[in-house]
């Protein structure tokens, strides 16, 4: 990667990794512009729970919500029906 990781902390945050983010609620064709990273998980789930902090660094972190579109109907399941493999030996 040619863009070096901002330093956050003691640890920084190591390379850049892609994020597939796969739910019925994902914004469809967004790309996020925000920072994120491991600890982004922790603050979302801190967020929608209204549950402390329980680091200073997934404090200080994003709490990915804008990746989501709670408002609207979630997008229909795009995998197929489960086959009937009961008669294979």
């Amino acid at each position: 990667d040619h863009v070096p990781p901002p330093h956050v902390d003691l640890y920084g945050l190591g390379p850049r990794v892609p994020m597939l983010l796969i739910s019925p609620w994902a914004r469809q064709g967004f790309v996020a512009g925000e920072l994120l990273e491991f600890s982004s998980v922790l603050k979302m789930i801190e967020t929608i729970w209204g549950l402390p902090s329980l680091t200073e660094r997934d404090g200080e972190a994003s709490d990915m919500l804008e990746l989501f579109d709670f408002e609207g109907e979630p997008a229909p399941r795009l995998l197929r029906e489960p086959r009937d493999c009961s008669s294979v030996v």
